[in-house]
């Protein structure tokens, strides 16, 4: 311990995972009545971990802030400060440093001065600088790997920047030259999986020695130790959860950040093409005639994204993607909690088991189905919602001209066409939603039902207490990895969907007026004059222009007082060009 944490390393994770051998060692000492000197080294040890856990510390900022230490949040001090920093380990774990602020505001609501302020690198300055940074490294290798320019991907590039905070206790290399392991979000999920299944074991055990208690030899204390097995995984495992819940959560607040900072971007320098439609298979219309082919192939999507379809996806798509990094770790922590409940279920009923894993098997190529047909709905849905939203912008931002003209029943019949699509759409989304519902809850009753049904009639094998409260409890507690594993996969559709509609409106051609406002390059065109005298038509004297040489620099022209009240778009006379 003193070598780890001479080296800066995680001294109290380590502490915290020697104290389960070190209790039961503490347990056997003193049940063989160990001298009470002999206990010290574990109560020292005990004590330490107590004050590791205790004394308040401030965590580092991480991207490009690392290095830093948080000095109160944005905002601080007209804000309150953030409320995280610094804190200690113990109330990281189980959240205390948010009672005075919840206990504060229960009496009275809360205001925006009483909001706590944000930390650094949570910020939406600082997420999309890091993520720009991110992105700008990966072109400059693969355009020197490969020789060209990168075509950017949105869903690949935010996986690949926030993997430190999604993988596997991934390590990283930090800018300051120090490598350090990243607060790992599956890391937790998979703790919380092999803790949550302490109490089903720990029932079982209890109930084999109530069982066996006049025959079996063990000492009466050890069921104390099963009760605590129970209480352990039920506690440290919760912890564990809500540390993967708020790591996931702190991605989600970035990614969206990132999201919205990325599409109100190019929405300020993309070129505008409004009204005209993409060509698609559905639609054969010649070129202006935009509303046959919209009546044509409603689904069809704009050549240049709207207004209404740029807010939807700020609101409904930049929160679809960045919700699913909050749950991401189900497809790691679900996928192996079905193992782990297969596994006990095989060690409690034996082969029977094996017929409630069959029935599993055989749903999947249905729920692959779902997922396919649920990516297709979403895809109709969202373009629906787009269509629905300019028509509302539209009326909205003409409304003064539509009641002059007297046209509002003609734009509500256009709107009620496109929300009556829109709720079609809907409705054929949520008959999808409730099918796979039943599918997912009605799947551990199948599998209950087959495994018990093979393991009495088939089998011909007693069902004690002890294996059927046990098979009940894993049984039921199949149920919520298999509903997880079903919503996560559904959320992460409807983010990729998502995630291909924010990267074909980032795919728009951008306007060309920052290209002709820049400084021109080597290879560009030297149009201009040099050297030259402008006068306005028939002045002479006070009616010249300086002279100005816009080669040399940025050049303005700024007329005599007495002649500012002529024109300056009326035609040039020139004196002496060269």
């Amino acid at each position: 311990m003193i070598i780890v944490a001479a080296m800066s390393g995680p001294v109290t994770p380590l502490v915290t995972l020697h104290l389960t051998p070190m209790f039961l060692l503490f347990r056997t000492a003193v049940l063989n009545g160990t001298p009470w000197v002999a206990l010290a080294p574990a109560v020292i040890e005990m004590v330490y971990w107590a004050a590791l856990v205790s004394v308040p510390y401030y965590d580092g900022l991480d991207r490009l802030l690392a290095g830093a230490v948080c000095h109160g949040g944005i905002g601080y001090p007209e804000w309150p400060r953030h409320l995280e920093e610094p804190i200690s380990a113990l109330s990281r774990a189980t959240y205390w440093f948010m009672i005075p602020f919840l206990w504060k505001n229960y009496f009275k609501p809360v205001t925006l001065e009483t909001i706590p302020a944000l930390r650094e690198d949570d910020g939406a300055a600082a997420s999309a600088g890091a993520f720009r940074v991110f992105q700008a490294a990966r072109d400059r290798k693969y355009e020197k790997r490969v020789g060209k320019k990168r075509e950017r991907n949105l869903g690949i590039d935010l996986i690949l920047h926030f993997l430190p905070e999604l993988g596997l206790q991934i390590v990283s290399l930090q800018a300051h030259d120090k490598i350090q392991s990243a607060d790992s979000l599956q890391t937790w999920a998979i703790i919380f999986v092999f803790l949550q299944y302490l109490p089903p074991i720990g029932l079982r055990m209890t109930l084999q020695y109530i069982q066996d208690r006049e025959t079996s030899s063990q000492p009466p204390h050890v069921a104390v130790i099963y009760i605590a097995m129970m209480v352990l995984g039920q506690g440290v495992g919760v912890t564990a959860m809500g540390q993967a819940l708020m790591l996931g959560r702190r991605v989600c607040i970035r990614m969206r950040s990132i999201i919205i900072t990325e599409v109100f971007a190019k929405a300020l320098r993309r070129q505008d093409r409004s009204g005209a439609v993409k060509k698609t298979p559905a639609s054969t219309s010649a070129e202006g005639e935009d509303e046959a082919a919209k009546s044509e192939n409603p689904d069809a999507e704009p050549e240049s994204s709207s207004d209404g379809k740029v807010a939807n996806l700020v609101s409904v798509d930049a929160f679809s993607i960045s919700e699913i990094c909050a749950y991401i770790f189900y497809l790691v922590s679900a996928p192996l909690g079905i193992v782990v409940n297969a596994y006990l279920l095989y060690n409690t009923l034996g082969t029977a088991a094996w017929a409630g894993v069959a029935v599993l098997i055989s749903l999947i190529p249905l729920q692959t189905l779902i997922g396919k047909l649920f990516t297709l709905f979403q895809r109709r849905l969202m373009a629906a919602t787009d269509r629905r939203l300019d028509d509302v912008t539209e009326v909205i931002s003409h409304i003064k001209l539509i009641k002059y003209n007297s046209w509002q029943d003609k734009f509500l019949e256009r709107m009620a066409a496109t929300r009556k699509h829109e709720l079609s759409v809907l409705a054929q989304r949520f008959a999808l939603i409730v099918f796979s519902n039943i599918l997912v809850w009605g799947t551990p009753v199948l599998v209950t039902a087959a495994a018990f049904g093979v393991h009495v009639l088939v089998l011909k094998q007693p069902l004690t207490a002890d294996r059927a409260f046990a098979s009940l409890i894993l049984f039921n507690m199949l149920r919520d990895p298999l509903a997880l594993l079903q919503d996560t996969i559904t959320r992460l559709l409807q983010a990729y969907t998502s995630a291909c509609r924010i990267q074909d409106f980032l795919n728009e051609p951008d306007t060309l007026k920052y290209t002709q406002v820049s400084t021109p390059g080597p290879s560009d065109p030297a149009i201009g004059f040099h050297n030259a005298l402008f006068a306005y038509p028939g002045s002479e004297g006070d009616g010249l222009l300086p002279r100005c040489n816009p080669f040399a620099s940025v050049s303005s022209i700024c007329p005599s007082p007495s002649a500012s009240s002529q024109s300056l778009l009326a035609p040039w006379d020139l004196a002496s060009p060269r």
